[in-house]
């Protein structure tokens, strides 16, 4: 019998992880999994490279992976509140660069059928309306581009609507102890759908957030300043759901 040496030698281990969200952001659980790793083979050389996909965490890992700093600064929040916020400053080759996470309130125009499409959604060309006079006139006009929009969809799809069938048959069972998450863009905005199955592919649990929910605290500050006949125009112009918002 010949003996064979399997011990690997050292090597360079790359450790990449994104956050975990509510537990450890990308750098925590870098330096945990580098850690581990050092105290089992110390003779490799463990790089920690902390990553993000571009929504939460990732100025943190912006910022740990180019070495700079956080800063807090006292700005204006979506709804005009006074709110403390952070910002990162690394070091570039022409000095110092700032990286700023930016959201909806803050103009971009995002849609569920354009950013996460599903069905033909992917191979239809539509606009997404966006106002940012932040009144009635342009939510109004916000809602009279969509009608636009929707019908250009409309044509879309019928005009490249295969031929077959139009329906798909329902599972009679659902997975057993899964999850799933649904979504679709409503005239309010995004509604999302989460399911959870038992044991035996029952619905145990399931939760849906519909945009009213989102938009409540908004028409809360559209309305002081204004007269009292104002009110139901303003009102009217968002048209939220109470029932969705008590879901």
């Amino acid at each position: 019998m010949v003996a064979a040496d399997c011990t690997l030698a050292p090597m360079r281990v790359l450790v990449a992880p994104d956050k975990f969200r509510g537990t450890l952001t990308a750098a925590q659980a870098a330096r945990a999994v580098a850690a581990g790793w050092r105290r089992a083979r110390p003779d490799d050389d463990v790089v920690e490279v902390p990553m993000a996909d571009g929504g939460e965490g990732t100025l943190d890992a912006m910022v740990d992976g180019l070495r700079g700093e956080r800063r807090r600064v006292r700005v204006s929040g979506p709804l005009g509140d006074p709110v403390e916020s952070g910002f990162g400053v690394v070091p570039g080759p022409s000095g110092l660069t700032a990286i700023v996470e930016m959201a909806r309130a803050s103009g971009l125009d995002l849609d569920l059928r354009r950013d996460q499409p599903h069905d033909a959604y992917g191979d239809l060309r539509f606009l997404v309306p966006v106002e940012d006079g932040g009144d009635v006139r342009a939510r109004l006009m916000v809602r009279a581009r969509e009608v636009e929009q929707s019908v250009s969809l409309l044509r879309q799809a019928l005009e490249g609507l295969p031929e077959g069938g139009t329906l798909s048959p329902l599972p009679e069972t659902l997975p057993s102890a899964s999850s799933a998450l649904g979504w679709a863009e409503g005239w309010r905005g995004e509604c999302l759908h989460w399911v959870e199955t038992d044991a035996e592919g029952r619905l145990a649990r399931v939760k849906v957030t519909d945009p009213s929910f989102k938009n409540w605290p908004a028409l809360a500050r559209c309305v002081p300043g204004n007269i009292v006949p104002d009110f139901p125009v303003i009102n009217k112009s968002f048209n939220l759901s109470y029932s969705g918002n008590d879901r």
